[in-house]
């Protein structure tokens, strides 16, 4: 599609995936800056694992 093979489009997707993790680890409110500082480690450091476990384990869910 316009060119682009497949890598680049699932690297562009993770790249976006490590930015809006990124983005929702420094927006949380309930975590201090040296835990905010880990996550954000991890999600850098782990790009598909490191983002997938920070909005599943990390998050801050709310309630209904």
């Amino acid at each position: 599609m316009y060119g682009i093979d497949s890598f680049t489009w699932i690297g562009l997707a993770l790249f976006l995936l490590v930015i809006m993790a990124l983005r929702s680890v420094w927006r949380s409110p309930k975590h201090a800056r040296k835990v905010k500082l880990i996550w954000s480690a991890v999600v850098v450091l782990l790009p598909l694992v490191g983002p997938l476990a920070w909005f599943v384990l990390g998050r801050d869910r709310r309630r209904r």
